[in-house]
């Protein structure tokens, strides 16, 4: 009942900043706006409620949520809540810890800024390498955290450095689920890398091997701009 009374609030308050049609559906455990277009899903965010338990090491809160949030948005969520409500099971809550992921981030980056630029990089690449392809799914977060494990590991790693370190090591990082939950030691946030068939994780070797090539075949003379593209 809170999600629907909250998404009546946002039906009459909330002033959509794009031109696509906005659907705001309710589920039992989230919020779903779907910005539309003609009818298709063009974008979607997902509104979930969290329940406040305790502190991390940083003296953060940490929280429990739906675990739905480990399910991909959009059909894949929403063919899991009709699973739930025919086997009548309950939705579980997981212990989940945001803020303990965005202190560590912070105190890297205050000591050596490159870790920012690094990840920035790579999340473009890895939106780029999506672009062309749907099939390429490898997740933002996840690659967060691999650089946020080497720059743990050596926080006076350059750019380049960093990125090279990354790239090289990626094959083998993306073998089996390797970076543990924060919330929870006995999780993998990169537990999806077992759902990749051996086409998938293919697609992700060109797009490495792509990248290492173009590394290599830098000219400096060139401007940056060029250099990243």
């Amino acid at each position: 009942q809170l999600l629907i009374d909250l998404a009546q609030r946002f039906k009459k308050e909330y002033k959509n900043p794009t031109n696509y049609n906005l659907d705001i559906v309710v589920q039992t455990h989230s919020i779903s706006f779907r910005y539309l277009k003609d009818g298709e899903e063009v974008f979607a965010v997902d509104l979930v409620p969290a329940l406040e338990k305790g502190q991390n090491e940083f003296r953060k809160s940490v929280f429990y949520v739906p675990e739905i949030i480990k399910r991909n948005r959009g059909k894949n969520r929403s063919e899991f809540y009709v699973q739930v409500k025919k086997s009548k099971n309950e939705i579980l809550w997981i212990k989940t810890d945001p803020l303990g992921y965005i202190e560590v981030a912070n105190r890297i980056n205050k000591i050596n800024p490159d870790f920012r630029k690094a990840v920035k990089f790579v999340k473009g690449w890895k939106n780029s390498c999506q672009g062309f392809n749907d099939n390429f799914l490898l997740k933002s977060f996840h690659l967060e955290q691999l650089i946020t494990r080497d720059y743990s590991q050596n926080n006076k790693l350059e750019i380049f450095d960093s990125l090279f370190k990354f790239f090289t090591e990626l094959k083998n990082d993306i073998q089996k689920p390797n970076i543990h939950d924060r919330a929870n030691n006995s999780r993998f946030i990169d537990a999806y890398l077992d759902d990749l068939s051996d086409q998938q994780k293919e697609l992700i070797y060109q797009a490495i091997d792509a990248i290492l090539i173009q590394f290599e075949n830098i000219d400096e003379a060139l401007e940056i701009v060029q250099i990243i593209q």
